[in-house]
């Protein structure tokens, strides 16, 4: 088995100064602040904020809620994962692009097969994202092109990985969670969880037990990435 290794970087506003800074504290972990008010910009220099040496890099959000203890958990469960997958550390409960799909069937066969990820398209949710080093430069050579003009980082790195036909994997359940409040980037609601969440509960969890697909369920209207 080879030992991944992870550095990590949060991306954060302004407005969520007090949020940024008390999650870098808990994790020891650096913050790029916006400079223009501009997701895209933003997130792209929390990725080229990787370490050379490391294997992955993890960019957390803001308003993320993390347990101390998570880069180490991220390097654990990446040895589960393959070499060239990014992974997601949340899947929310909907799906609303390009059509409405409740992420329930999904948390649901893995609470009952005991699957530990779930492979499908993305990231399609950016409060903790992680990409191979190796990647991330051609990845935001691809997000600053933006050949859709999408506006949100997480997405633009999900139509990237599509064009190279490989599938995130969401770790089972998330091991991050929103902070209740409002989106800075206009999404309605101010209550966005995870469909199935590990926040408040030791981590320290089991990675061994595979991953499920939406195409094994045989799941109508699965989405795909916008």
């Amino acid at each position: 088995m080879v030992a991944r290794v992870i550095s990590a970087a949060i991306m954060a506003h302004r407005k969520r100064t007090a949020m940024a800074e008390r999650l870098s504290r808990r994790l020891t972990v650096p913050i790029v602040w916006d400079r223009k008010n501009d997701v895209w910009e933003t997130g792209r220099r929390a990725l080229l904020a990787y370490n050379p040496d490391a294997s992955h890099h993890l960019v957390l959000q803001d308003d993320a809620i993390a347990a101390r203890g998570l880069l180490a958990e991220c390097e654990t469960l990446l040895a589960h994962v393959p070499d060239d997958a990014p992974v997601s550390l949340y899947m929310g409960r909907w799906r609303h692009r390009p059509n409405s799909f409740a992420m329930q069937p999904i948390t649901d066969a893995a609470k009952e097969t005991g699957a530990s990820f779930a492979v499908f398209g993305g990231p399609w949710w950016g409060v903790g994202i992680i990409l191979p080093t190796a990647h991330i430069e051609t990845v935001v050579e691809y997000g600053d092109a933006n050949p859709k003009r999408e506006p949100n980082y997480d997405l633009r790195i999900a139509q990237y990985y599509a064009t190279q036909r490989i599938d995130c994997w969401y770790t089972l359940p998330s091991i991050v969670e929103h902070r209740v409040g409002e989106s800075l980037t206009g999404r309605k609601g101010m209550r966005r969880h995870a469909q199935w969440s590990n926040s408040g509960k030791p981590l320290g969890l089991n990675w061994s037990g595979g991953a499920i697909r939406p195409k094994d369920l045989a799941l109508s209207r699965f989405p795909v990435t916008p």
